[in-house]
């Protein structure tokens, strides 16, 4: 049989084969590959579960008159930041002369410098954080979404009953 019979048998083989080939040298090398095999699809994974939520709370919350202008706005946004970055690492490849290991480590560097002057600037921030994902023994419920609703410009106290017009 031919790659190119289109049956759901011959295709999902032909899918496996091409992952099984893709990643032969990542498994086959040494543990440390693996390691870094594993965070790296670790991160892709996990990244999803910040941007789903995130991209519906961009769905959900504007109202149905902003809905359209807040969209693009953040996919506008998204695409701005992937053309920066692209200069960044440009200049970066060839101005300074760095590798894709010295971009990493300056890229993760950057990361948790802001990480800690968010800290810095909200200290209560990751408690509440904690507090609002896996429970306290109050049993208070802490909304850490406020000051960033605000900021995008969304209501945060409800209107009172929807009214539908018929």
């Amino acid at each position: 049989m031919t790659a190119t019979n289109t049956s759901d048998k011959n295709w999902q083989r032909g899918f496996w084969s091409l992952i099984l080939v893709q990643f032969q040298g990542a498994f086959s090398d040494n543990a440390l590959k693996n390691l870094v095999l594993f965070l790296i699809l670790g991160l892709g994974f996990f990244g999803g579960f910040f941007i789903v939520p995130v991209s519906a709370l961009l769905q959900h919350r504007p109202s149905p008159r902003n809905k359209g202008g807040v969209l693009a706005a953040a996919n506008l946004l998204s695409f701005v930041g992937i053309f920066l970055a692209s200069g960044v690492y440009y200049l970066l490849v060839h101005l300074f002369g760095l590798n894709s290991s010295g971009i990493f480590l300056l890229s993760a560097a950057f990361t948790g410098v802001t990480a800690l002057a968010i800290i810095w600037q909200r200290p209560g921030f990751l408690t509440e954080f904690f507090r609002s994902r896996f429970g306290n023994s109050s049993g208070a419920k802490h909304n850490v979404l406020p000051s960033i609703n605000r900021l995008a410009g969304f209501n945060t106290k409800p209107k009172g009953p929807k009214r539908f017009n018929s």
